[in-house]
């Protein structure tokens, strides 16, 4: 599987950079606001930002064939898809830790940080980040890589709607529940991190049943 998730960041490392470039970038926009709920926005965006460019790789490994080519390797369909996985693992590890360092840059110039917004910060983007490969990688695995931008954009958009239909449904039990509750937050990133695992499984059993011309 090295070789696999080797050639996978390779293949992202481009965007990867891109990111990386983007999301230091807004390390210092802390230091020239004082509110910390636009912190919260920044952080999401970053750990969002690593998620959104997984696209493209996703196209270069259509149109260069790999796709069809690491059939041919001796490794089983699971190892495959293992390391599809690991890579957005990976991904979304380099958000929290940019993420964290804008935390800390914001702390150190302002002195504190209203720690809702800490949460709300890390756990939308941890729902963004986690849920979007989870309702993505499946459909792009079954419709193909070409409609990867739309397919992105809208796991985006189901990844928002989640999280907002978790707040609609515990407020129906827990009183003076909102959108930017910690335990509306929190119970986001448990759900999206059920879905990436089913997410992973439903991956497996597309791809041992794809037939590749």
């Amino acid at each position: 599987m090295r070789g696999l998730l080797l050639n996978n960041l390779y293949s992202m490392s481009g965007n990867i950079k891109l990111s990386f470039c983007m999301a230091l970038i807004l390390v210092f926009v802390p230091i020239f606001i004082s509110d910390s709920s636009f912190l919260s926005m920044i952080m999401s965006m970053q750990l969002f930002i690593f998620i959104s460019n997984t696209g493209a790789s996703l196209q270069i490994d259509e149109s260069s064939k790999w796709n069809k080519f690491e059939l041919t390797l001796p490794v089983k369909r699971r190892t495959i898809i293992n390391a599809k996985y690991v890579s957005f693992i990976i991904l979304i590890a380099l958000g929290i830790l940019i993420s964290t360092l804008t935390a800390i840059v914001f702390i150190v110039f302002k002195g504190s940080v209203d720690i809702k917004d800490l949460i709300l910060g890390y756990c939308f983007g941890l729902t963004l980040s986690i849920s979007t490969p989870a309702f993505m990688y499946p459909f792009i695995l079954k419709m193909g890589a070409e409609k990867s931008d739309l397919i992105i954009v809208l796991s985006g958009c189901l990844s928002v709607v989640l999280m907002y239909s978790i707040s609609i449904l515990l407020s129906l039990f827990v009183t003076g529940i909102s959108f930017r509750s910690p335990i509306v937050c929190i119970t986001s990133v448990i759900v999206s991190v059920l879905l990436f695992i089913l997410s992973y499984f439903l991956a497996v059993w597309i791809h041992r049943n794809k037939e590749y011309d």
